[in-house]
């Protein structure tokens, strides 16, 4: 080979390594600057999943799809196999953000949050609280839990707490005298009716 033949395969060599690292930072910029990570909670039937792409923020487009996860904890499953909720039939399921690593983290966009926060409490011995509560008391949870539903669903979350503030450390209260704490939480919320 001569030196002009080895200077021009030279330099297409550097070339193809230089191409080769600037595809590889662009890559890895990518990635740690535009991997999208989140979850998401569905008032329709109470289950969870988790999503994740990658779109950095100075590119118009999504580098890879959304990925899902099924990320549904005990408690709506246990709800739904008792059928203490019953699942919306809608042709689209409606998705609530729980949190998103690209948003601020007090955004109201979170506020499904509240619920799933609730729904994941656990006890000193690891077991979820109001999996515990519905399955000891199931006249009870027959009542609760569809008006739980009905302030999720209408995007009220923020109202949660004063529903599960009537759970929470009141396991002995009569069903009877719950059902009227119950009403007049709901009524004191003031939710539009199902079919309007």
């Amino acid at each position: 080979m001569n030196s002009n033949s080895r200077t021009i395969f030279n330099r297409i060599v550097l070339g193809l390594l230089s191409l080769f690292f600037a595809v590889f930072v662009l890559v890895v910029t990518a990635y740690a600057t535009g991997l999208t990570t989140g979850e998401e909670f569905s008032p329709d039937d109470f289950s969870r999943r988790r999503f994740f792409y990658i779109r950095p923020s100075w590119l118009p487009i999504t580098l890879s799809g959304i990925r899902y996860e099924s990320t549904t904890d005990p408690v709506s499953r246990l709800l739904l196999v008792d059928r203490h909720l019953v699942p919306l039939q809608t042709p689209q399921k409606h998705w609530d953000l729980v949190q998103d690593n690209r948003m601020p983290s007090d955004s109201v966009a979170y506020d499904a949050r509240i619920l799933c926060r609730y729904l994941d409490l656990v006890d000193s011995d690891g077991l979820h609280i109001f999996e515990r509560w519905t399955m000891e008391h199931p006249e009870h949870a027959g009542v609760f839990w569809p008006e739980v539903a009905r302030v999720a669903r209408a995007g009220r979350y923020r109202d949660v707490p004063l529903l599960m503030d009537l759970v929470v450390n009141r396991s002995d209260i009569s069903l009877e005298e719950f059902t009227i704490q119950l009403t007049d939480v709901m009524t004191l919320l003031d939710l539009p009716d199902d079919d309007e």
